[in-house]
């Protein structure tokens, strides 16, 4: 009958009746192996963290593929060192995906999470949106945050819904903005106030001002020639190249030619026209043809 081995730690069983020269390396080798195991439970029970009493030093590890501590549901009891290295009995409440860690008197929650998200003493530390948590204050947010509405401060909202992009600062004023119409508009009051189009038109429900105060100017000079400047303007009707829209108005380059003040140029070389201040030669050619008018009128 040959050597065997125990099934549980491979222990060495030699053969009954067999040669007894190999007696006693099959036993040593066995006693080996028992105070292998020995120092290994004796390594574990030191490691191990007590159910009750004694205290654990050293921190503590888990594995990628742990679960961790595992909680049941109800009230679990434990004790914490205060400031003052005073032991004080704290509890931890645990129900479905809540979980409440509270005081040692039992009346003040330190630390609250719930569907809303991570709160301590009451204080919303991370909301929850969406299935992910965004950190109120401090911190980085990498990725996107999606949601129906977001709280700016105690009065304004970003609000997105259907098409509208909404910003209200405020109980009285907002910015929408149409994603399919391209259109932003400004309400206050409850009332559409201005709106700018995706065509660059600019409407209002109040009078546009620009200021005028004699305070910021400096030599200031009449208009004498304002008739001959309205004839030498050419009043045009024109097709927008970019939207075939019909329209009247001026050509920036003539005009430049002759008032060269009322013509701008962005960036990109487009010249723009500032129509508002062709009022001011036509006031003068108005005058002028008064003048002469009253003129014309003494001789009779």
């Amino acid at each position: 009958m040959a050597d065997s081995y125990t099934s549980n730690f491979n222990f060495p069983k030699p053969e009954v009746g067999g040669a007894r020269n190999r007696w006693g390396t099959l036993h040593n080798d066995a006693l080996d192996l028992i105070d292998t195991k020995l120092k290994d439970v004796d390594t574990v029970s030191l490691a191990a963290v007590k159910k009750a009493g004694d205290a654990m030093t050293g921190s503590l590890t888990f594995a990628t593929n742990s679960q961790g501590l595992i909680f049941s549901g109800g009230t679990h009891e434990f004790d914490a060192l205060d400031t003052q290295a005073n032991v004080q009995r704290h509890y931890l409440d645990v129900a479905g995906d809540n979980f409440h860690i509270r005081t040692h008197d039992g009346n003040t929650e330190l630390l609250t999470v719930d569907t809303t998200g991570l709160k301590y003493k009451g204080q919303p530390v991370l909301v929850k949106g969406d299935g992910s948590y965004l950190p109120i204050t401090g911190g980085t947010l990498l990725g996107e945050v999606r949601g129906p509405s977001f709280r700016l401060d105690d009065q304004s909202y970003l609000t997105v819904s259907g098409f509208n992009v909404i910003v209200q600062f405020d109980n009285d004023s907002s910015l929408t903005f149409n994603r399919q119409s391209k259109t932003y508009a400004f309400f206050s009051g409850g009332a559409s106030r201005a709106s700018l189009d995706a065509g660059g038109n600019w409407t209002t429900s109040g009078d546009e001002t620009a200021m005028s105060d004699e305070r910021l100017k400096k030599m200031v000079f009449t208009i004498e020639d304002g008739l001959d400047l309205v004839k030498a303007i050419r009043p045009v009707r024109f097709t927008r190249i970019e939207d075939e829209s019909r329209s009247l108005g001026v050509i920036a380059q003539e005009l430049e030619k002759v008032i060269p003040e009322l013509v701008r140029e962005n960036d990109h070389g487009i010249k723009s026209v500032a129509y508002a201040n062709l009022v001011a030669p036509l006031i003068a050619a108005v005058q002028e043809l008064a003048g002469r008018v009253e003129a014309l009128e003494g001789k009779r």
